[in-house]
């Protein structure tokens, strides 16, 4: 089985392309690391070497991203649209800024409509960050003064709705642009005073353009001036270079390569690193383009050809919900029906295409590997760290909020339970299926062993009570207010 990236639906058409809680982001500094912990409101200081806690201090409300650290001071905000300074050496606060426009409108656990989800960037004694989430409530760009938080300027980059982002990710500064990530391509404002740049983003030449191209997410970075984005294809664009459109009008913006299914990238001298869904590998930077367009491309038409986006997401990840649907929507609750037929026929259809795309796709490996400085078949789709003269790479398998297993005992023992890879309503649908059936629609409960001193008939369920039960049949749902039984009950 295939382990689900977290983020990026250029793949995983139903993943989100932002996930913030999956795990705790980092920042070393000196001896010293520093992360937040938005469970628990917290921002930690601990030491590099032994993880011994040297001060944690609690906000009003979730960090999400890293803390930023520069001249001995710590950086962050959190969802009460607050950005804070502390010092990097006690934890004591320097000054904190209250980004909301109108104060920040916050009730225990909800969120403000201005959270900061940008976490803070320091550029030349300057602290940016951005507030808000929904553009129709209004996103706003800060810059204050790093040493003291007095306020340099504020920029309305969404009032209303009308096409501006919705940042999410880490802001990052190049020269003489401040690029705010979000769930779609990163958006260019001018560092000095946060006014809108262009950025054009021209599209891939692609053959099939029913599949989807339009990928962002939080993950960015700049090399030698150039935009590198993408949570399940990787775009480099030149932000500088001039082009012209096929109606004559003049944009900032063009592609310099895109690598399919390529979830990260590091450049360091004249090679890149770069991490897919299949391989590892290391190519001279000044091969990136030529090889995307031909290997690259070549392997991208194959993997949509086939349709290995869609049977990987409904075979390999969701089993059980993949087989189960067939029962679970109305019409194909019999198995021998024509819709069941038609179903089955697409998920054989589905495997012989992807063993197709599997034994195409080698020859293709082949001749990346040959223009590679090396390439090894690994997974490495959430993060890459080089530390010296090693590669360290990272993979998840989903966010533990999913609650997916990783172990194949796991695996065994719940497709064993039927319904178990379903949501409620597709449980409830199969388990009134078995009882039509006849059959058992779940695994009988253990009997739990027996206590001493306690007799098997001091457990029995008393007749006005019954022993509840989690395979017991649900109680029917409560009528509402505006039901006729509530009204006669209320008169």
């Amino acid at each position: 089985m295939q382990p689900r990236p977290v983020n990026g639906y250029f793949v995983f058409k139903n993943a989100s392309m932002v996930s913030d809680d999956d795990s705790f982001r980092v920042t070393a500094a000196g001896d010293a690391a520093y992360f937040a912990s938005s469970a628990e409101n917290l921002v930690y200081a601990v030491e590099a070497a032994t993880g011994k806690v040297r001060w944690t201090f609690a906000a009003n409300a979730p960090p999400r991203y890293a803390p930023a650290v520069a001249n001995g001071k710590v950086y962050f905000g959190s969802d009460d649209g607050v950005a804070w300074c502390l010092n990097a050496a006690d934890g004591s606060v320097v000054w904190s800024v209250n980004a909301a426009p109108t104060g920040s409108p916050r009730r225990r656990r909800l969120i403000s409509v201005w959270p900061i989800r940008t976490g803070v960037l320091v550029e030349n004694g300057v602290a940016y960050f951005a507030a808000g989430l929904f553009p129709t409530e209004g996103v706003y760009l800060h810059a204050v003064n790093a040493e003291t938080g007095k306020p340099l300027w504020t920029k309305a980059i969404d009032q209303g709705g009308k096409g501006g982002p919705s940042p999410q990710g880490y802001l990052l500064a190049g020269n003489d642009s401040l690029w705010v990530t979000s769930r779609v391509s990163p958006s260019r404002f001018d560092l000095s005073n946060g006014s809108a740049m262009e950025f054009y983003t021209p599209l891939p030449s692609f053959r099939y353009a029913a599949y989807r191209w339009y990928d962002g997410g939080s993950y960015a970075l700049l090399w030698n001036g150039h935009m590198v984005y993408g949570s399940g294809c990787l775009l480099c664009f030149d932000p500088n270079k001039e082009v012209i459109d096929r109606y004559k009008r003049k944009h900032n913006g063009d592609l310099v390569f895109d690598w399919f299914l390529g979830r990260r990238v590091l450049f360091q001298g004249e090679t890149a690193y770069i991490a897919t869904d299949y391989h590892m590998l290391a190519v001279p930077h000044a091969r990136l383009p030529e090889m995307a367009k031909s290997e690259g491309h070549a392997f991208r038409d194959l993997y949509v050809q086939c349709g290995v986006a869609n049977y990987v997401e409904n075979e390999q990840n969701s089993p059980r919900r993949a087989t189960a649907r067939a029962v679970a929507v109305p019409g194909r609750a019999k198995p021998d029906s024509p819709e069941a037929a038609t179903y089955k026929q697409r998920q054989e259809r589905g495997a012989k295409n992807y063993q197709e795309f599997q034994a195409k796709a080698k020859d293709i490996w082949s001749a990346i590997a040959a223009k590679s400085q090396w390439m090894v078949p690994i997974q490495a789709t959430e993060a890459m760290i080089l530390a010296g003269e090693t590669l360290l790479r990272r993979r998840r398998g989903s966010s533990p909020g999913r609650r997916r297993p990783h172990r194949q005992e796991d695996l065994e023992r719940r497709d064993r339970q039927p319904g178990s890879w379903l949501g409620g309503g597709e449980r409830a649908a199969v388990r009134q299926h078995h009882r039509r059936q006849g059959e058992p629609a779940t695994r009988q409960a253990r009997r739990p062993p027996e206590r001493s001193g306690r007799s098997a008939r001091s457990r029995r369920p008393s007749p006005t009570r019954p022993m509840p039960s989690r395979h017991s049949t649900p109680p029917p749902p409560r009528r509402s207010s505006s039901s006729p039984g509530r009204r006669r009950a209320m008169a």
